[in-house]
């Protein structure tokens, strides 16, 4: 009968994520994610196999709740599709002011990391991007419905447009670029989807 696992394993990925994310793939040892995790080598071998498994596992549960919380704005009812998609924004660009740190997105990180030269993190990172633009596009197509955007353009193409803006935040807060900045930049994405005078404060 096998022995149950005296952690949590919710915990150590947790821990195992901010460590990767902070420092990146490369930078991040075995010796820093055992005392990160406060799991021995022979017990992260034993658990996750090896670094790479880790940071894949780490790397998917990040993804996730990344979409979780895409998810929760752009499908929130109740709220218009235009609300919606300036919440949304706002709530992007208010982490990355709060990321004082400047540990940026782990996705966006493992994706200039990697991705190129690991077929496994390639599959991640653009499954959880296709499925985001997916969110966006919904949304827009809705918001068009609603006629508060501007212009005509397909819903899927003004998607790719606000993912790559909203990537470029992440970018730009990661390389110290300063919250008003950040701010004026909000701004000025909102007004390419709804218009100009488009008020980014939920």
């Amino acid at each position: 009968m096998a022995r149950p696992r005296a952690f949590d394993e919710a915990v150590v990925l947790s821990a195992a994520r901010d460590e990767f994310r902070s420092h990146g793939y490369a930078a991040t040892s075995v010796d820093s994610l055992a005392a990160a995790t406060g799991l021995n080598r022979s017990s992260l071998y034993g658990s996750f196999g090896d670094k790479h498994r880790l940071f894949l596992r780490a790397l998917d549960g990040y993804c996730e709740a990344t979409l979780h919380d895409v998810r929760e704005v752009l499908r929130e009812r109740g709220v218009s599709a235009r609300q919606r998609l300036i919440n949304h924004v706002h709530a992007i660009v208010n982490g990355i002011v709060a990321d004082t740190d400047r540990r940026g997105c782990m996705m966006s990180r493992s994706s200039a990391e990697l991705a190129g030269a690991d077929p496994d993190v390639s599959g991640i990172v653009e499954r959880s991007l296709e499925a985001w633009r997916r969110e966006l596009a919904d949304c827009i197509a809705e918001a068009q419905l609603e006629g508060a955007v501007a212009g005509d353009g397909s819903p899927q193409a003004l998607a790719t447009v606000m993912l790559s803006l909203m990537q470029g935040f992440e970018a730009l807060g990661k390389g110290g670029v300063g919250s008003a900045e950040l701010r004026a930049a909000e701004s000025a994405a909102l007004a390419l989807l709804f218009g100009a005078g488009t008020d980014p404060k939920p």
